[in-house]
């Protein structure tokens, strides 16, 4: 059995269950609802300025607070007092989140950019090793999945690649992922095709809608390699 067989037929709650309204993206709502529908759930993972770990998409934190603000010039202290939306969530922290999924679904992880990556690296993984539940991690920048490959190889780790992505002789050499992870739209990208067959990755595919959710999905499929 392969580590990646966890994935087989599998289909995740992008940043949990919401809406964004009365339940906003990557929050412990969002996720606590995605699990009692037993989803999976995928959320992004953040370093503040003072080394806390978060879990928030954007770089900025405009979208969802109106405040123009970086993620990575913000502390543990300024999070506290910023409510997302028109509610009472607030910008969670990623020990937290994991704390709340212990171990019930498949934790899916995805490394933003770091201004002090390998610090932001080592503070993931130091995390996630006392984590007693299965989980994958992805990222778009392949040094960060060669940097799994190379001190964690039990992870199960994914590469990222969208439009803009490029060097990928270069990414895939260096990353070796066990998984490709990439836009629906991209499903019939030739060099995606050729790169998964090369190093027998199963491909998830994110954009995916399923069962009418107000969320993001991913479904997965399987490439047909020998």
């Amino acid at each position: 059995m392969k580590k990646v067989d966890i994935l087989k037929d599998i289909q995740i709650a992008h940043r949990g269950i919401f809406n964004n309204e009365d339940v906003i993206e990557n929050t412990k709502e969002a996720f606590i609802l995605a699990m009692d529908n037993d989803y999976p759930v995928e959320f992004d993972v953040q370093m503040l300025k003072d080394g806390t770990l978060v879990v928030f998409h954007d770089s900025n934190i405009k979208r969802l607070t109106n405040v123009k603000k970086r993620v990575n010039r913000l502390t543990l202290k300024d999070i506290d007092y910023i409510k997302l939306k028109d509610t009472n969530s607030k910008i969670p922290l990623f020990d937290d989140i994991l704390k709340i999924v212990d171990g019930k679904v498949l934790v899916d992880v995805e490394l933003k950019e770091s201004k002090h990556p390998l610090r932001f690296l080592k503070k993931v993984c130091n995390i996630l090793d006392s984590y007693e539940g299965n989980f994958i991690i992805k990222s778009f920048n392949p040094l960060y999945i060669c940097y799994i490959r190379l001190f964690r190889k039990e992870y199960i780790r994914g590469l990222l690649i969208n439009k803009k992505s490029s060097r990928l002789p270069f990414s895939f050499f260096i990353s070796n992922p066990d998984f490709i992870c990439t836009h629906i739209n991209m499903k019939k990208n030739k060099k995606i095709i050729k790169y998964a067959n090369k190093y027998k990755c199963p491909v998830i595919y994110y954009g995916v809608d399923c069962d009418n959710l107000a969320c993001d999905c991913y479904g997965y499929v399987v490439n047909k390699y020998k």
